[in-house]
């Protein structure tokens, strides 16, 4: 099935133009996107099935719906990254679907950078949006300094990395999300401010600790980073509705 999809969520969505029905069908789609990409991450493949089926049906019910003025230039190159997209996509459902996670992680991401080379300013529309370079480059480090092998890359090397990940930090920590997207109650906005303070408060333990050249101190400190981050991204999941409770 196509995904073209996916641009209504990752994000060429136009705030301003859109209803609060195709709003809150685009944070639904994120709800599937956030909860895919854990799964992956965690290697969770029932989990990943359920949600790239999810996402599947909320960016079906998107489809067709989207408008964007652009020139004929601008639109010939992002319907082929579009294009793009859509194939790394269907592939990746495919690699889950056979249970080839480390497979699907790979084209998620490359889906990803099509949308991203599509429009980039529409790509951070949605705040996962924002994230998705610090949260890509930091899977990286995360990844490696778990690795054992890492004797085999020059602790510069891997400080480099770390920098990276720092520096996009700090290019999206004062952003914040759209309210007409994300409009929390007082409690979620809590949520969010806390959990984006952990990252941030983790992030530079670990940068600090990274001149010891100590790997086992650094993965416990990345451990630390890692879980702020995926608190920060649950975070941006809306509730799901209260159950209402019938009495005799």
């Amino acid at each position: 099935m196509k995904l073209f999809s996916i641009i209504a969520l990752l994000l060429l969505i136009r705030v301003g133009s859109c209803t609060d029905e195709q709003l809150l069908k685009s944070r639904l789609a994120e709800n599937s996107y956030l909860d895919l990409i854990y799964y992956l991450e965690s290697n969770q493949q029932p989990g990943a099935t359920v949600a790239a089926a999810e996402l599947n049906e909320n960016l079906v019910e998107l489809r067709g719906k989207w408008r964007r003025p652009m020139s004929r230039a601008n639109s010939t190159k992002c319907r082929f990254h579009l294009d793009e997209a859509e194939k790394s996509f269907a592939e990746a459902r495919a690699a889950i679907k056979n249970s080839n996670l480390e497979a699907a992680k790979i084209l998620v991401d490359r889906a990803m950078n099509e949308l991203y080379a599509a429009d980039d300013d529409a790509f951070t529309r949605l705040y996962s949006g924002k994230l998705y370079a610090f949260y890509t480059t930091w899977l990286e480090v995360d990844m490696i300094i778990n690795d054992q092998m890492l004797c085999l890359m020059e602790w510069k090397e891997y400080t480099w990395w770390a920098n990276l990940a720092r520096s996009e930090w700090y290019t999206v920590e004062c952003e914040t999300p759209d309210p007409t997207l994300y409009p929390f109650t007082p409690s979620e906005l809590h949520v969010f401010e806390t959990a984006k303070h952990d990252l941030g408060t983790a992030l530079n333990a670990f940068s600090q600790n990274i001149s010891r050249g100590d790997q086992c101190s650094s993965q416990e400190h990345a451990t630390a980073v890692t879980e702020a981050l995926w608190s920060l991204m649950m975070s941006l999941k809306i509730a799901p509705p209260a159950e209402t409770v019938l009495l005799d």
